[in-house]
């Protein structure tokens, strides 16, 4: 890892192999980019082959259009959690993006709004002995455990299948929180939002966040070996 100056905890930085995170005069890789360089030669391949069905410049517009929406609906969430509900309403109500997804989720949103107490939302965190760094969507208190929550939206349907790297993102969320905060986290959901029917949600048990931390171990460790930064843990 190199050092910065004039950096603050939590600051992003990019380097060659994408975002990172300025934590204690060091520079973690994010956990995205991490996921992203070690990506399965079957997902590449995958999306390569979209990418040249559908041409490289409707490819772009089409990422694009997600991230901003998505970055919108975060937003929207980020707000709506914190129970910030004038704010909520000054990024839904001029949005029909942001409207649609609230639409198909607005049933769950009520519920998560009466359940839940002691929010926390997108705080940067990070593991030294592991060596990366990230920043969870949301972790509430339901029924007296701690619940950690990443927000996810998507154009269509996402197969079980297709998603295993938001299982291991948020496991790596879930070591952090417990390393540098020692939060310990009973349970996670990953929720994936849809403009034209109901949240897919799924759950993971504490067992099931150890599991998935081991899996993200072995994409840490092929990460330090693709980019050997001068990590004394070597991120594993």
């Amino acid at each position: 890892m190199k050092n910065k100056t004039n950096l603050k905890n939590g600051d992003h930085v990019w380097e060659e192999w994408g975002r990172g995170y300025y934590f204690e005069d060091n520079i973690y890789p994010g956990i995205s980019s991490i996921l992203s360089k070690t990506m399965p030669e079957s997902k590449k391949k995958a999306l390569a082959n979209w990418r040249a069905r559908v041409g490289d410049a409707i490819a772009e517009e089409i990422c694009n259009e997600a991230r901003s929406t998505g970055g919108r609906w975060h937003n929207f969430l980020d707000s709506f959690a914190k129970k910030d509900y004038i704010s909520a309403q000054r990024i839904l109500f001029p949005d029909t993006d942001v409207q649609d997804y609230y639409a198909q989720a607005k049933d769950f949103l009520l519920k998560f709004a009466s359940t839940t107490s002691d929010v926390l939302t997108e705080l940067p965190i990070y593991s030294h002995k592991h060596g990366y760094a990230g920043t969870f969507d949301c972790m509430v208190t339901a029924g007296g455990k701690k619940v950690l929550l990443d927000w996810k939206t998507s154009m269509k349907i996402k197969k079980r299948e297709w998603i295993d790297d938001y299982f291991l993102q948020i496991a790596a969320y879930a070591h952090a929180l417990r390393e540098t905060k020692g939060i310990a986290v009973d349970r996670a959901s990953i929720v994936i939002f849809y403009s034209f029917q109901e949240p897919d949600i799924y759950k993971l048990s504490k067992d099931d966040l150890t599991e998935q931390f081991e899996i993200f171990k072995e994409r840490l460790k092929l990460f330090y070996e693709l980019f050997p930064l001068s990590n004394e843990n070597k991120g594993y």
